[in-house]
C-alpha cells in the first residue's frame, strides 16, 4: 500500500535532470517509506517536493488541480533556490486561508524529520476523511 503520493516541481529553465542530484537524498527518502511519484488520487495524502526555485505558480497550480486541501506539505533542499520557491509558495498559501509547512532537508541526517513530516500528513488525511458514527443511543 502507498503511503502517499507526490510531485517534484522544477523551473523548465533548470529541468529535472539538473535537479537530480540534490533530490537524490529527499527521493531515497520518500521511495523508503513507500511515497510513490505523480498520478494523484484525490483520496490519497500528496506533498510537493520543490526541486527549484521560480516553481511558485506551478506548484500553485498543481495543488489547485490537485483539489488537495490543507495543510499542504512542502519539502526542499539547499540547491537550486528550492527553499525560497517553497518560502514564497508558503506565504501565498497562507494568504489563500490555506495551511501548510516547509521540510528542509540537507542531507540524510534529516530522513526522520522527513519521514515525521509524512505521517503528520498521513495521519491528517486519514482523520478529516474517516467517517464515524454513532449507532443507537448513547449509555
Amino acid at each position: 500500500m502507498n503511503i502517499c503520493r507526490f510531485d517534484v516541481v522544477v523551473s523548465p529553465l533548470h529541468g529535472r535532470e539538473s535537479a537530480e542530484s540534490a533530490l537524490h537524498g529527499v527521493l531515497a527518502v520518500l521511495d523508503r517509506i513507500g511515497a510513490v511519484e505523480g498520478d494523484a488520487v484525490t483520496n490519497e495524502p500528496h506533498l510537493v517536493v520543490v526541486g527549484s526555485g521560480g516553481t511558485e505558480s506551478l506548484i500553485l497550480e498543481l495543488l489547485d488541480r490537485l483539489d488537495a486541501q490543507p495543510p499542504v506539505l512542502l519539502v526542499a533542499h539547499p540547491k537550486h533556490n528550492s527553499l525560497p520557491a517553497a518560502l514564497e509558495t508558503l506565504a501565498r498559501l497562507h494568504q489563500l486561508g490555506r495551511r501548510g509547512r516547509i521540510v528542509f532537508i540537507q542531507d540524510d541526517a534529516d530522513a526522520p524529520e522527513l519521514e515525521e513530516a509524512v505521517q503528520d500528513l498521513v495521519a491528517w488525511h486519514r482523520l478529516h476523511t474517516t467517517r464515524l458514527g454513532l449507532v443507537g443511543t448513547p449509555s
